[in-house]
Parts: C-alpha cells; sequence; structure tokens
C-alpha cells in the first residue's frame, strides 16, 4: 500500500435524542446551538403543544402548564439482562440491569389562563415520526423553534427559550400590569426555598435544582437597559416578584430565570452507522434512542433504562452546523438499528436493518411481512432521501430472536443484509446455500431483489452458536455478498474444497485445534444467487475472536477486523507490533479463494482493543474502534496521544507494513467509533457512541454537550492539522482598517483553496469575506460598514475536504461611532423633566455634555436629564462624541426653552363707573402664548364672558346697572393655569355731573409728575367732597390725599402712567373738572 503521512484534525457532533440533562462538556468552543421547541403535531397527547429537551429535563408546554421532568442518575436493580448487540461479542451480554431515578416538577401560572402560544425563530431542522403500523399517524416535517411565548389573560407573557444550553424562561409584564398578578406555582417539587431573595431552590429527590440570580429591567429606547430591583417571595408552593420602582407605562422584563444547576443523564443514545451523501456530502447517521415519553405523575418516580428505544436516522449537513432532519421510527416494543446504506439511484433513498420485539412496528404493505413473526425480528426499512416517507417496512424473522446487522446494496439496487437468528422457521428461501436451522443459534445471509422480492435467504452456521455482523461486496465479483462475525461451532460451512472434498480454505478448524471453548472469527463469500458458498474459513487462535467488519478490494480479496485473546496468531505482516496483553484488534485478509491468508497483525496495546470497521480511502486502511489501553500505537503526530480515562475511540491509516497515522479520540468515560466513512486520503467520517464529557468539538457543530447515560457522536476527521491562528481574543480593529487572518495546515496541496467568513454573534450567523483563496493568510480590509460586536469568529473552510475552522477566541471589530439620532430642539414647562437622548452606532463610545458650549459636570452618559427644570436650565445643548475608532465627532444643537407657569403681574382691582360710560378690567401677566377666560359672577355661580376678547384686557363700553358684579379672568398655558383676584363693578346711576370753572380754583403743576395740588384762594377746601383723579375714559385713579394748608389739599395717583387725565371733586351740588397732564 501507498505511503500517505497524515495529521490530524476532529470535527464532532453530540446528537441528544431523548429527555437529558447533564453537564456541558468542557470545549474550546463555546455552546451556540439551542436545543430545539418541537411542535406537536400529532406525535404526542393532544394537550400537549411542545418539547424541548436538555441535559438532565424534559421540558414539555402542554395547554395548561409546563412540566419539567428531571433525570437524577441511574440506580443497578442487582439484576443482570440478556442484551445482545452487533457491537459486543457472544461473551459480553450480559450487562446490569439499570433503572432511572426521575423526578417530575409542575408548573403553571396561578390565577391566570394561557390564552395562546407564539413560536418564535424557526430553525431548519424538521422532524419525522414514523411509529406503529398506522400511516394514518405517522407524523412529518414537524417544525422546530428556538423559543415559545406563553400569552396570558393577566397582562404577561413567559417567554421560554434556551440559555447557555439551559432552559430558560422569561416574564415580559405588560405595560401597566400589576406584577402581582404573576404568580408561579409548582406543584410536585419537594419544597421551594430562597437564596438572598434571588436564586429559587427546587429540592427533589434527584437534588437541588437551582435558577439562576433574578433580575428585572426596562429598555430605555436605545439598547441600554434599566434595572428594577427585583427579588423572590415564597409562599409554600407559589413564587411571586416583589419589584422596586419603575415606569409602569413601559414593558417590564423579569429576567433570567434560568436554570443555573442541573442533574443526571436520560436513557440510551448510539449511533451505529454513518455514511456520506455522494452528491452533496450530507452525512447519514442511525442508530436508536431511549424513547422519551410524557410523564405520568408529578413527585419522585423511576423507569426503565431500555426496553422502550426507538430507531432514528438524522441527516446534518456536511460541516455539521445543521440537523437538516430526524426521523423516529418504531413500535411499543424494542427498535434499535444497526447498520444504513444508500439506494445507487439518484433518489439515494436510506435503507436501514436492525431488530424490532414491538407487534406494531412501521411496515408497508406488499412485501416480506407485515406481522412480527416472533418474540424479536429482524427489520428491514427504505426511507426517501428526505425522511419523510416510508417507502418499504417490513419484518423478516421467524418464532425466536433475530437481528440484522449489516446491510449493503448493489448497483441493481437490490439489497444484501445479515445477522443472527434463533429461528428454526426463518424466512429461508428454497434453493439458497442452507435451509436448515443448525440448533444454537446461526447467522444468515439475504437478499431482496429491486423487486421487492427475496432473492436468496441462508442460514450460515454449525452446531454451535454463530452470528454474522458485517456484509460487503466487491465491484468485481459481480452481486456476491461476503459476511464476518463469530462462531462456535465446529462444524462451520467451509470453502473452497480440495479434489477429495476436504475443506482447503486458510483455516479448517476452529481455534485451530477444533475446540469449543472459545470462539472464532470468520470470512464467508456467496455466489450471487446465495446458493454457494465460495469462500469459508475460520480465522482464530488459542482465545476468541469476533470478526466486527468486513472490507473487499478491488481485486475481490476480504479483509476483516475485529478483536483476538489468542496469543498465537499466525501472523503475517510487517507492522512492528505483536501480541499485548488483554484483547487486541486484529486485521486479516485472504487471497481470492479464501485458501490463505495474506495480511494478519494485532493492533492495540495492554487493555482491551477492537477494531469496530474499516474501509479503504484509495491508499490505505482506515479503522476504527475502541480501547481501554494506555500503551494503544499512537503515531507521534497523534490528534489526542493518551488515553483520557475509562476506554477511548481510536482511528487509524494502516498500509502494509507501515501505522501511517493513529490517535485516540474520547474523553474521560467510555467512548467507541463504530462507523468510519474514508472519503479520500484526507476525509473520514466516523461514528459511535460516549459517555464523555470533554471531546473536541471545533466549528460550533450542531450540538456540543453529552445529554444522555450514552450519547451518540460523530465526527468529520483529517489527518491534515489545520489551524487558525488570527485573529485572537486581544484584537480590536476598526472597521475600514485591515486585519490578517492566518491559518497553518500541513498535507494540504498548496494549490487549494480556502474559503473566509465572518461571524458577528460567534457563529450563529456567517457571511463569506473571500472565496477561493489560495493562500495560507488573507489580509482582510473590515468594510466602514462592518457592523460594531465583540463576538465576532472568523471561519476558515478548506474546500477541497469541507472542513472548517474556528479562530481561536472570539475578538471585536470597532466600528466608527456615527450618530443616528438625537433630541429635537423643546420647549419645557418650569418643573418638569428634560431627557435629552443621542443614539450612537459605535464601539467604546463615551459621551461628554455641554450646555452653551461649556461642558456639564458627570453628564457623560447617552441620555442626559434634569428632573425639575427652572429658568437656569434653558439654553443650548450638545454632546462631544469620542470612541475606540473615532474622534472630534459631536451632535447637532439642541435648543432648550423653559416656559414658567402663568402668573399674575398685576391683577384686577375693583372698578366704578357711571352709567352709560366705559367699565375697563386690565392684567398683567408673566409668559406668552397665554389663554384668557373671563367670567362674571352675579348670582351663585361663574359664567364665561362669551364675547370677551382673549387678551389682558376686558371692556364693557357703555355700563350698565346689571353689569354690576364681581367680574375675574383665568390665564393658561401647556404650562399651567391660574385664576385673577376678583373685581367688583359698580354702576352709579346718578346723572353725569355739569362740570363747572371757578377761577377761585387753581390745581397745579400743570404737567406733574406725581403729586397734584388744589387751592382755593378763599379758604374753602373743608368742603371739598370726592376728591378724585380719573382718566379720559372716567376710570377713576387709585390716589392719596393730604391737606397741606387751609386752602391746599394735594391729590397723589399711584397707578398712573404718562398721559391726559382730569382731577375733579364736589362743592356742594356743583362739580369741578380741571385737565392734567401727568408725565412719568
Amino acid at each position: 500500500m501507498k505511503q500517505n503521512t497524515p495529521q490530524h484534525f476532529w470535527y464532532f457532533i453530540l446528537l441528544l435524542w431523548a429527555s437529558s440533562w447533564v453537564q456541558s462538556l468542557s470545549t474550546t468552543m463555546p455552546t451556540v446551538q439551542p436545543q430545539h421547541y418541537i411542535e406537536n403535531k400529532g406525535q404526542w397527547a393532544d394537550s400537549i403543544r411542545y418539547k424541548a429537551q436538555y441535559p438532565g429535563a424534559s421540558v414539555w408546554i402542554t395547554n395548561n402548564a409546563v412540566y419539567f421532568d428531571f433525570v437524577g442518575g441511574t440506580i443497578s436493580t442487582g439484576n443482570k439482562i440478556l442484551s445482545p448487540s452487533k457491537f459486543r461479542g457472544m461473551k459480553e451480554e450480559l450487562t446490569d440491569e439499570m433503572i432511572l431515578q426521575k423526578h417530575c416538577v409542575r408548573m403553571d401560572f396561578a390565577g391566570a389562563a394561557i390564552t395562546s402560544y407564539i413560536p418564535q425563530q424557526q430553525c431548519v431542522s424538521t422532524y419525522n415520526y414514523v411509529i406503529g403500523n398506522s400511516s394514518s399517524k405517522w407524523i412529518t416535517n414537524a417544525a422546530s423553534f428556538k423559543s415559545v411565548a406563553l400569552e396570558t389573560d393577566k397582562g404577561y407573557s413567559v417567554l421560554f427559550t434556551t440559555d447557555n444550553g439551559k432552559p430558560r424562561f422569561d416574564f415580559i409584564v405588560k405595560p401597566n400590569t400589576d406584577v402581582r398578578n404573576i404568580s408561579v406555582r409548582y406543584t410536585g417539587a419537594t419544597s421551594l426555598e430562597y437564596i438572598n431573595s434571588e436564586v429559587l431552590a427546587i429540592k427533589t429527590s434527584c437534588g437541588v435544582i437551582q435558577q439562576g440570580s433574578l433580575k428585572a429591567y426596562q429598555q430605555d429606547g436605545i439598547l441600554q437597559t434599566k434595572p428594577v430591583q427585583c427579588s423572590l417571595q415564597i409562599n409554600g408552593s407559589t413564587v411571586q416578584f416583589k419589584v422596586g420602582a419603575y415606569n409602569k407605562n413601559q414593558e417590564l422584563i423579569i429576567d433570567p430565570t434560568v436554570f443555573a444547576t442541573y442533574l443526571g443523564t436520560d436513557g440510551y443514545e448510539e449511533i451505529n452507522a454513518v455514511k456520506q451523501m455522494p452528491n452533496n456530502g450530507d452525512v447519514i447517521v442511525v442508530g436508536y434512542t431511549t424513547a422519551s415519553t410524557f410523564p405520568k405523575t408529578t413527585g419522585t418516580y423511576t423507569s426503565p433504562v431500555s426496553g422502550n428505544e426507538d430507531v432514528f436516522v438524522a441527516k446534518f449537513d456536511n460541516s455539521f452546523n445543521t440537523l437538516l432532519f430526524a426521523t423516529y421510527f418504531g413500535g411499543s416494543g424494542t427498535d434499535k438499528a444497526y447498520d444504513v446504506c444508500l439506494s445507487t439511484d439518484d433518489n439515494k433513498n436510506i435503507i436501514v436493518v436492525g431488530e424490532t420485539s414491538s407487534t406494531n412496528f412501521p411496515t408497508t404493505t406488499g412485501f416480506l411481512s407485515q406481522n412480527n413473526l416472533g418474540k424479536t425480528d429482524a427489520f428491514i426499512a427504505k426511507l426517501n432521501n428526505a425522511g419523510t416517507t416510508l417507502l418499504y417496512g417490513t419484518y423478516f424473522g421467524g418464532a425466536e430472536d433475530d437481528r440484522a446487522y449489516g446491510v449493503i446494496t448493489d448497483d441493481q439496487n437490490s439489497i444484501y443484509f445479515c445477522g443472527e437468528t434463533f429461528s428454526s422457521n426463518m424466512m429461508i428461501k428454497v434453493g439458497s446455500f442452507k435451509t436448515t436451522y443448525s440448533g444454537q443459534g446461526d447467522g444468515f445471509v439475504a437478499c431482496i431483489a429491486s423487486t421487492n422480492q427475496l432473492a436468496y435467504s441462508t442460514f450460515y452456521g454449525g452446531t454451535g452458536r454463530d452470528r454474522c455482523l458485517d456484509i460487503a461486496s466487491s465491484v468485481t465479483a459481480e452481486n456476491e455478498a461476503f459476511v464476518t462475525g463469530e462462531t462456535k461451532s465446529a462444524d462451520l460451512p467451509l470453502a473452497p474444497a480440495d479434489w477429495w472434498g476436504n475443506p482447503n480454505c486458510a483455516q479448517t478448524k476452529i481455534n485451530g485445534t477444533g475446540a469449543t471453548a472459545t470462539t472464532d472469527a470468520f470470512i464467508a463469500r456467496f455466489n450471487g444467487l446465495g446458493s454457494k458458498l465460495v469462500l469459508g474459513t475460520y480465522f482464530g487462535g488459542n482465545g476468541d475472536e469476533t470478526g466486527y467488519t468486513i472490507y473487499v478490494d478491488n481485486g475481490s480479496k476480504p479483509i476483516i477486523g475485529g478483536t483476538t485473546s489468542s496469543s498465537n496468531l499466525n501472523l503475517i505482516r510487517n507492522l512492528p507490533q505483536g501480541k499485548k496483553n488483554g484483547k487486541d484488534g486484529f486485521l486479516c485478509g485472504t487471497d481470492l479463494e479464501g485458501k490463505l491468508f495474506n495480511y494478519t497483525t494485532y493492533f492495540g496495546g495492554d487493555g482491551d482493543d477492537a477494531i469496530l470497521d474499516l474501509k479503504f480511502d484509495g491508499t490505505n486502511l482506515i479503522v476504527a474502534g475502541k480501547t481501554t489501553s494506555n500503551n494503544f500505537p499512537v503515531t507521534n503526530d497523534a490528534g489526542q496521544a493518551e488515553n483520557k480515562l475509562g476506554g477511548d475511540g481510536f482511528i487509524a491509516s494502516i498500509g502494509y507494513s507501515t501505522v501511517f497515522y493513529s490517535s485516540y479520540l474520547g474523553g474521560t468515560g467510555n467512548d467507541e467509533l463504530r462507523s468510519v466513512v474514508a472519503t479520500n486520503g484526507m476525509v473520514s467520517y466516523v461514528a459511535g457512541v460516549t459517555t464523555s464529557n470533554g471531546l473536541p468539538t471545533p466549528g460550533l457543530p450542531y450540538q456540543q454537550n453529552m445529554n444522555g447515560i450514552s450519547d451518540g457522536y460523530v465526527a468529520k476527521y483529517t489527518y491534515s492539522s489545520f489551524k487558525v491562528n488570527t485573529p485572537v481574543a486581544t484584537d480590536k480593529p476598526c472597521a475600514g482598517t485591515p486585519i490578517n487572518i492566518l491559518w497553518d495546515v500541513s498535507n494540504f496541496a498548496s494549490t487549494d483553496s480556502y474559503t473566509i467568513e465572518v461571524s458577528p454573534d460567534n457563529g450563529a450567523t456567517w457571511q463569506v469575506v473571500k472565496n477561493n483563496v489560495v493562500a495560507k493568510n488573507y489580509n482582510w480590509i473590515i468594510p466602514n460598514t462592518q457592523t460594531g460586536s465583540t463576538n465576532y469568529r472568523v471561519r476558515v473552510t478548506h474546500n477541497a475536504t469541507g472542513f472548517a475552522i474556528l479562530n481561536p477566541a472570539p475578538f471585536t471589530i470597532r466600528k466608527a461611532a456615527t450618530i443616528t439620532s438625537q433630541s429635537s430642539d423643546t420647549t419645557l414647562c418650569q418643573n418638569t423633566l428634560m431627557r435629552l437622548v443621542v443614539s450612537v452606532d459605535g464601539s467604546d463610545v463615551k459621551y461628554q455634555w455641554t450646555k452653551n458650549n461649556s461642558n456639564i459636570d458627570g453628564a457623560t452618559n447617552a441620555i442626559y436629564s434634569v428632573s425639575q427644570v427652572d429658568n437656569s436650565t434653558a439654553g443650548t445643548y450638545a454632546v462631544k462624541i469620542t470612541a475606540g475608532c473615532t474622534t472630534g465627532l459631536a451632535s447637532g444643537n439642541m435648543v432648550v426653552t423653559v416656559n414658567p407657569a402663568p402668573q399674575f403681574i398685576t391683577n384686577l382691582k375693583d372698578v366704578t363707573a357711571f352709567e352709560g360710560t366705559k367699565a375697563e378690567f386690565t392684567v398683567q401677566t408673566n409668559a406668552t402664548a397665554i389663554d384668557y377666560k373671563w367670567q362674571v359672577k352675579k348670582g351663585a355661580a361663574w359664567v364665561n364672558i362669551t364675547n370677551a376678547p382673549n387678551s389682558t384686557t376686558y371692556t364693557i363700553n357703555t355700563t350698565q346697572k346689571f353689569d354690576e358684579g364681581k367680574y375675574r379672568v383665568i390665564i393658561a398655558n401647556n404650562c399651567g393655569i391660574d385664576t385673577s383676584d376678583e373685581s367688583t363693578l359698580s354702576v352709579t346711576t346718578s346723572s353725569v355731573p355739569d362740570y363747572s370753572s371757578n377761577a377761585d380754583w387753581i390745581v397745579y403743576p400743570n404737567p406733574t409728575q406725581s403729586q397734584i395740588q388744589v387751592c382755593n384762594k378763599t379758604n374753602m377746601t373743608e368742603n371739598i367732597k370726592n376728591l378724585e383723579v380719573c382718566n379720559i375714559q372716567g376710570v377713576v385713579i387709585p390716589s392719596t390725599q393730604s391737606t397741606i394748608s387751609p386752602d391746599c389739599i394735594s391729590i397723589t395717583p399711584l397707578e398712573a402712567t404718562t398721559g391726559l387725565y382730569f382731577v375733579r371733586f364736589q362743592m356742594g351740588t356743583s362739580w369741578y373738572r380741571y385737565q392734567v397732564v401727568l408725565v412719568k
């Protein structure tokens, strides 16, 4: 075989299939793919709306409550159960019976009804449920969502989502809703407690589940939040929230209610086979999962670990970022899938084989059998490429236990499969090689033609127990089936024979001696009709051997892999390894006729090792399996050089005489690689099962968390090293500047091209930066329009293999700050709130507010506010912006005008007027834009004067006696309202006097500035009555009087301005009036 110098890289994805909730993997990448909320389209009871699965818990959203089904771990019953499997030898089938410790807590919203369920952010992944044998009940294309909002009739909603791989629910309180309406009731919990009034502790039989620290906030409109004080109040089984002061006109969010601790694991999930779609590189995996069912009770309970498994088929995109679909099928019993192949036509239908104990397994009419013929039957199922349609489904077996372990197709789309049977009445086709059952369990090989008819079916075995575990074919040996497995039969059918009819194969006796105390592997080859054994040989020594996998090269020469405890194998190899302790993996090949072994070798260390699958990449054998050895033969460039604890998987590239590459692949638990796809000399896909935390999961795959007692996992593996060196976490480039993206590779061609992508949200979304880069670095000029974020990742994809690698950690791209909005000019009233806001798009933004071009101390946020403005607040405001990538940026001016509430400067006075003359009411105020409402009260109530002007003065041009009463004016603007003093109007009904002149009277000075003296030459001033000053309208001006001398009196008007006035008085029956000019 040609030498290939491989390096390492792996790309993992863990699969969650059943309800489970366990600790996260310790990986270099954050969890970014959330658990999905799957809609109920009829696959569950009608009362269920959505379901999500988490490590250690299932979340069921129903019509009137939410159920959290927690898992605390497994408990051994002390019993042993028989658990046959393709990946266990005959002597490993007894296992411990386990049960799950579980606890269900029901959460509802006391006093509130759920009025609607609103799914949000639909995912690409869809789910199909082909459960039971009634096709009308099969469900296809059930959608999945990232979150679901539950609306209630009490003014709040509850948003269920995922936070870092754990369940989370937030309460969104609508405006003007009383927070006391929220009352969360927990049923089934042992007790509820709180820690520091912020952390809710739910005690269960599985342990204490803590919900994360509580907080509440409101949005302030510019992507910032305003915290609101919040604490828990527990009353028995009910929890309420106590919040501090907040704006009840805005939405309040109580967040987060995150499960900060989690418990055990849930069920078994295994991936047993992997295939790649040849047309687009999508990856198909099959296996089985413990079926998750809705809890029948609240509180503590137990459930079996095994006994209710369903088959699953899943398809992922080539990058493992997206689960395209998952299809579950099975019945009411145990259903397990062991192998998968693809039809060779353009449809690329998915063919699955395995075992079922269900009496209602989904079948289709017109095929071999729609009925379970015994205890456990083999099954063959064909799904369309989308996983939505069961094209073919049949039982295959007899009255006892039957299992199908391997399957292939030929270019005519005939299906070849193999397995084991304990049924003497197995579906055996007349004319096949061996039609009689030998007694203790036989292997079988069968073929279903493209017409869906049974072409042949044959037993293969002797009087001991025999199992056919894998099947293969050769492109040059048309329609011939090659199988391997394990046998305890001393009389296993062998071929070829010599002239005398004696076996003439590579090994003619079990264990080389004929003793049946141990098991041997075997190789068998059947002609295209299934009527003749062309090749049959034992392979084994003084210990036990199991042949798990078989590959046939282009020359129709088979090679098998498996495990051996024999120390005396006949080694025909140049690999630098002999027998180690424990069980070793082995490889064994024969010549074309099977007469000679042409390649045999051990492969392992001092622990137990097994090769579970092997393929050929065009140059070397690619083998995968399991090991517990601490000294497993890894190469110097291994991606994982040490066993991390328990058992690890391994992958290796092996030539005839050299191990070119070998590496552990595992974590802290037990790991097995059960299936491998070798696509070319650089890339392989491996799949298997793990109980580990800490498996490497670069590239942000679909699921990074180990979620069950055992989980399936699938990996894309290359023997070339591939590492993105920059950008690193400390990089903080600005938009508009360059950053160098640098990566290292080995064993990729220098002419290979790469695709560069960036993600602003830690891998949730991606955008292509550059295609077809033929280099190991790229100088990216970051666009000026690039969004600023602290969670940027770079992904470099090797186009030839599809491998995608991320830069070491999230880094920051800072955007040049731009002002996207700011407050407008505003007019405010005194004693009201001023709130000026500027919204800036940019990174590391800092603010400095100014007033009238001077900095305001402490005003360094995006919002500047004054709780109660006054006249001193008025001015011109602006904000200066500095940022990591910006200097000299400033907002526009924001002019603030402060208006006072209306007040009177000059108020109303009483008015006396002669009937028929003018009466005038006048005020002065402190503000403009005031409305004036003049009123009169002539009885008990004030009445608006409809013809009064909207001004400071109200005039009655011709007063009448009926105008007498009280007058006032109400002034108002948008800042307030005020009411004047009351003014009493008195109307004098006496006739207007005739004014006389008398030379004896002197009024001076005239003009005057204030005081006016009235003097009489005859000393008659003591007889003066009604001395007053009035304006030309006859309105009396308030004045003060004093006697200067017996012949002079002074009068001083108090509220007069420059103008023409009259001094008038009465003596006896005569009135005297003198014109005076007042100059102020």
